[in-house]
């Protein structure tokens, strides 16, 4: 018998080579690039909030440059793509601080060697280099600032790098891609949920897509599925909550519940395309009239039904 365990996907934690030298000249483009504009930026720029988001944002191109290598190179193994997502965040800051110093009137070099950019530090943090409002920090405040501002653009690169945990077909050398289901599930019980798909029981499923759901509070299945074969679909349950903040600004927040879970493929084709409940109502009200289907030209909606024999051929 198959464990629950063994239901949900798996990375192989493979690293291809091409993976490895796509990843490191997209990060040392994005160092070279950002680190310029960003050391420009930083150096001029009289205001510190605009600096901050600065910081944010040099830390997210390196670490979408992290990511994007490793899509391209299909990079499955989250330890490693973590590792060069710290190491991408190391190189920025080196880049940053090089095309910084350079503005910088007693240095007008670039110092490109690790020695001479240490002892270029330690001038720095003797005498200072800018004020805030009449003060000039030194000594270990300034560390401070600077292991803070290196601190953001490491950990959000190693973030933003391990931000794509996609499912992966071995089988087809391929992504899978995702597709939201149109039909939105009331709130359950998860644990029961869970336990019934994964045990095979999806006509649960079908009962909570045939069950009214708030538009601020409701479950959403997404699928995971290969574009090449049928043997790779994958389920996620999430839970999504709307809420409008202080400002009256609507903010979705999504929890994911069941993640990566293997379902067999007409389950998956069936939650791409299920029929949203207020169409289901429509159709339903429309049936009642024998000239509706003539006028309009709509069809008759039918329920997806499970059947034992669909799903114990598929690979899972």
């Amino acid at each position: 018998m198959e464990l629950a365990s063994e239901r949900y996907y798996s990375s192989t934690g493979r690293v291809p080579f091409a993976g490895v030298i796509l990843i490191q000249l997209f990060a040392i483009i994005a160092g070279a690039v950002g680190g310029l504009l960003y050391g420009l930026l930083t150096y001029h720029n009289p205001f510190i909030y605009i600096n901050f988001l600065a910081t944010f944002g040099f830390g997210l191109l390196m670490g979408f440059a992290v990511q994007f290598g490793a899509t391209l190179g299909k990079v499955r193994s989250r330890f490693f793509t973590g590792l060069l997502g710290f190491a991408a965040g190391v190189l920025g800051m080196y880049f940053a601080w090089v095309f910084y110093l350079w503005q910088v009137p007693f240095i007008d070099q670039f110092l490109w060697n690790p020695e001479h950019l240490w002892i270029a530090w330690e001038v720095l943090i003797d005498n200072g280099l800018w004020e805030m409002k009449g003060w000039t920090p030194t000594g270990w405040t300034l560390m401070g600032f600077w292991l803070v501002e290196a601190g953001v653009v490491i950990v959000t690169s190693t973030t933003v790098a391990l931000s794509n945990d996609t499912p992966f077909c071995d089988e087809c050398n391929e992504w899978t891609d995702s597709t939201i289901s149109p039909a939105r599930m009331p709130h359950t019980d998860i644990e029961q949920l869970r336990e019934d798909l994964e045990s095979e029981n999806y006509a649960t499923l079908e009962e909570l897509q045939n069950q009214p759901a708030p538009n601020t509070d409701y479950l959403q299945a997404t699928v995971h599925s290969c574009p090449s074969c049928e043997d790779c679909n994958y389920l996620t349950v999430s839970h999504i909550t709307i809420t409008t903040d202080s400002d009256g600004d609507l903010q979705t927040n999504s929890d994911d519940l069941i993640k990566h879970l293997a379902i067999p493929f007409p389950l998956a084709e069936h939650l791409k395309t299920v029929t949203p409940l207020d169409q289901v109502l429509t159709a339903e009200v429309d049936e009642t009239d024998p000239d509706a289907d003539e006028e309009d030209g709509s069809e008759d909606v039918v329920d997806y039904e499970a059947s034992d024999t669909d799903f114990d051929s598929e690979k899972r």
